[in-house]
């Protein structure tokens, strides 16, 4: 059984954390080309699905987080589990306050336990960045925490640069804001040689959702991109356990051949074959064993490659950005 995935969604007050994460649950727990996300409690399932709705019917932004809360999925295709995933969902203010608060020290230590780390850097403060105004809220305090998450772990992990309201960056300056994050503050997880994968993702609700002349959000709604932050990790997670798979049958095969090669030689001796028949069945069986257990590595090792494929089309749009080890990757070719 593989363990859940530890999704951290890390970000200043007003970058849109409470939001995307509503509208993430709200398109994948609706299907996306046969996946589906379903939280573990279907407790948790209504209480996000009434939080949408009221986004969506009612036209009600979601007040900023005072508390913070952990929310466990499942991430299945045609209702069969792939892989679970925890969430854990800080409000803002904990990149700022010092650790005698409880869910600061709470926040610390997942930061430590984390598989991925999604920051969301608020698109406009991301345009007004690139046009010479200041930085965008919270990434001095990322990197303060992940220079913590380094130094316990002595490891990577997949991030992903979620860029939430994508709608109020136009796309050239989404470009240029990435390129300026690379230079500059995000500047450490690009360095060749900790071999960081990292992803920027734009984001986005829908068109036209801020300003004094819309208010609200009613009708306006039309999430983009929402779900990729997601399937980012539980896609290079599913290449790990692949990999993983592989060495093992490779252990396997290795085993199975020294098995049989024990069992040939004792009954290709005329003695041996007759004093050591109990051997000989032992290893026969030890034979039937491991390859049985061979057999269903593979086929679990097959499932996670189709898995693979379905999900790696996303992961292949223009305006996704995804960097190994410093260098840009094109999943179409690597």
């Amino acid at each position: 059984m593989i363990d859940d995935l530890k999704i951290l969604m890390m970000g200043a007050s007003g970058t849109g954390k409470t939001c995307y994460m509503l509208a993430m649950y709200a398109a994948m727990s609706a299907s996306l080309r046969g996946f589906t996300f379903a939280t573990q409690d279907l407790d948790d399932d209504l209480e996000l699905t009434d939080r949408w709705e009221d986004m969506l019917l009612q036209g009600n932004w979601p007040a900023p987080n005072k508390a913070s809360k952990n929310w466990a999925f499942d991430c299945s295709y045609g209702f069969r589990k792939i892989m679970g995933f925890r969430w854990y969902d800080y409000r803002g203010g904990v990149l700022r306050e010092r650790q005698e608060v409880e869910d600061v020290r709470e926040f610390r230590q997942k930061v430590k336990e984390a598989s991925c780390v999604i920051l969301c850097v608020a698109g406009d403060e991301l345009a007004a960045y690139v046009d010479g105004g200041s930085e965008p809220k919270g990434l001095r305090q990322f990197n303060a925490q992940m220079n913590e998450f380094y130094k316990e772990r002595k490891d990577v992990i997949p991030v992903v640069v979620a860029i939430t309201k994508a709608d109020q960056c136009p796309a050239e300056k989404i470009i240029d804001g990435i390129e300026q994050l690379n230079r500059g503050l995000l500047s450490s997880l690009f360095v060749e040689g900790p071999r960081w994968l990292v992803m920027f993702c734009p984001v986005s609700l829908g068109l036209g959702l801020s300003g004094p002349e819309n208010p609200n959000c009613k009708g306006l709604i039309k999430p983009v991109n929402v779900h990729i932050p997601v399937i980012y990790p539980i896609y290079f997670n599913l290449q790990a356990e692949i990999d993983q798979r592989e060495r093992a049958i490779a252990e396997f095969e290795n085993a199975r051949q020294r098995s049989q090669e024990e069992v040939d030689r004792l009954e290709g001796g005329l003695l041996t074959s007759i004093f050591k028949r109990r051997d000989i069945r032992s290893g026969k069986t030890q034979i039937d064993a491991i390859q049985k257990e061979m057999k269903m590595t593979e086929k679990e090792a097959e499932e996670f490659k189709n898995s693979l494929k379905r999900i790696r089309e996303d992961l292949m749009a223009d305006d996704i950005f995804i960097y190994h080890n410093g260098h840009r990757v094109n999943l179409k070719t690597d």
